[in-house]
């Protein structure tokens, strides 16, 4: 099967019409040790699309799919809503939680910007929508997959930490086929089948270490990856949820017991469904500010001969790659175009922590520039925590494009409204720093910015959060 590139992806989206869209997230809370949930969404349907009257329908569940709980609200104001999807749930959980948007009007995008916000004793953790319920018009096309092969799962196990994947599954029940293919440092490949019967909208969370008994010593203290297979899909986008949590103690090495977690997005693995080609042989790999970090390539098969810098891309091998905070890539393929989609993970090390941080990216290539925008907004800082943010623009020229001084509206938003208006100049690449911003704002209130303006289409930009009480932060990219 082929993919759409991210040319074709974006044309499209210009000439959709969805009434509905959703998003699917993990679920954590255990009180006792400040595991904690937030969901929040930035009301771009108003600001952005001028459309007032959608409503939110919220279904928390347990991991079997069993509904726990229910909610709605519309989205009316000029603001950030957040949501505790364990506002009515007592005691230790993990679960799920939908979000289905409705509207009379045409939202365009069947995945809205939505981000879950995970926070434990030793880190906070945000990732934007991931997997989803296809709505129904969807059903029977192309993106309705009944088999999906992701990568970007990148294993870290040790004495102290564990490696998870979360899969959502959708509205139809059945028996899925799951594959799970690990390797590490040294190449060395296993691989773990089985069937399993999954309810509808049932969660299905995989420890690798139970799959795989001795895994610690598989990877011997070095990072290795894992790609998972499933067969049999029926009516879902099969994005799925990864990621690495430290643990307190031997007798509780369950998720809700962790003190750190950090988590990003699986991607399809283009070595086995294929995609066209970028429009050119030169991309970029963006890495934003982050303390102490290094970018990762996942593996994937291709026989394109790729430059990471003067580095060769290695063909099915993970590759690690040093590089400093804020720092721009040049990725070229010699002979031929690249990929269009070379999926790679910026990665931040924390002070005295356990667990890295993982945001999944891939590569900058010239087919962006080919859509117009006029608008990036993402989270700036998750609600109840404290810390710094620092948001990183990155300047992605090509042979048809140059760099000019651009006037750009930057707006912060936060849960009672705007909070803070500046008209900035960018050029090139560049840092904005919110503590050099004089913000009117609760401490702890959920933030979300803005930037708008014309010829947004060659920026690519990133928020990173720095907490204050000694946790591990993260980095994710802008919409």
């Amino acid at each position: 099967m082929q993919i759409e590139s991210t040319f074709q992806n974006k044309q499209k989206q210009k000439n959709n019409i969805f009434y509905s869209s959703s998003a699917v997230f993990l679920v954590l809370q255990n009180k006792t040790l400040n595991i904690q949930t937030e969901i929040s969404c930035f009301n771009h349907f108003l600001l952005k699309r001028g459309i007032s009257n959608v409503k939110a329908n919220i279904v928390v569940r347990e991991l079997d799919g069993t509904v726990r709980s229910k909610f709605e609200f519309d989205f009316i104001d000029p603001k950030v809503y957040t949501v505790d999807p364990c506002q009515n749930i007592e005691g230790d959980f993990i679960g799920s939680v939908s979000i289905n948007f409705n509207s009379e009007y045409n939202i365009a995008v069947p995945f809205s910007a939505v981000v879950v916000s995970i926070s434990s004793a030793k880190s906070v953790c945000a990732l934007h929508t991931y997997g989803r319920a296809l709505e129904s018009k969807e059903i029977g096309t192309s993106i309705d997959l009944s088999k999906t092969k992701e990568t970007g799962i990148t294993l870290r196990d040790n004495e102290n930490v564990r490696s998870f994947i979360v899969f959502h599954n959708g509205a139809t029940s059945g028996y899925l086929t799951f594959s799970l293919e690990i390797v590490n440092y040294n190449n060395e490949k296993l691989t773990k089948e089985w069937q399993q019967y999954v309810n509808e909208y049932e969660t299905v969370f995989i420890y690798v270490d139970e799959k795989f008994k001795n895994l610690k010593s598989i990877l011997n203290n070095y990072l290795g990856h894992a790609k998972l297979s499933i067969d049999n899909l029926n009516g879902v986008f099969p994005r799925m949820m990864c990621g690495n949590m430290s643990v307190l103690n031997s007798e509780n090495k369950n998720i809700t017991y962790a003190n750190e977690i950090q988590f990003t997005h699986t991607n399809f693995d283009f070595g086995v469904l294929s995609q066209p080609d970028a429009i050119s042989s030169k991309a970029y790999f963006n890495h934003p500010d982050l303390l102490d970090g290094y970018c990762i390539f996942y593996p994937v098969v291709t026989d394109k001969k790729i430059l990471i810098n003067n580095t060769e891309f290695k063909s099915d091998l993970l590759q690690v790659i040093d590089v400093k905070p804020f720092k721009q890539l040049n990725i070229h393929s010699e002979g031929s175009n690249l990929p269009s989609r070379l999926i790679s993970a910026s990665v931040g090390k924390w002070p005295n922590k356990s667990v890295d941080s993982e945001c999944s990216t891939g590569i900058f290539v010239g087919d962006y520039n080919k859509s117009p925008l006029h608008w990036h907004w993402g989270l700036l800082r998750p609600g109840k925590e404290q810390g710094n943010s620092i948001i990183s623009i990155f300047y992605n020229e090509f042979d048809d494009n140059c760099i000019d001084n651009r006037e750009l509206e930057f707006k912060i938003y936060g849960t009672h409204g705007l909070v803070f208006k500046k008209d900035i100049i960018i050029q090139g690449n560049q840092l904005l720093d919110i503590n050099n911003f004089d913000l009117k704002v609760d401490s702890v209130d959920c933030l979300w910015f803005t930037l708008i303006g014309d010829n947004l289409e060659d920026l690519n930009i990133f928020a990173t959060f720095y907490p204050f009480n000694d946790k591990s932060g993260f980095t994710e990219h802008a919409f």
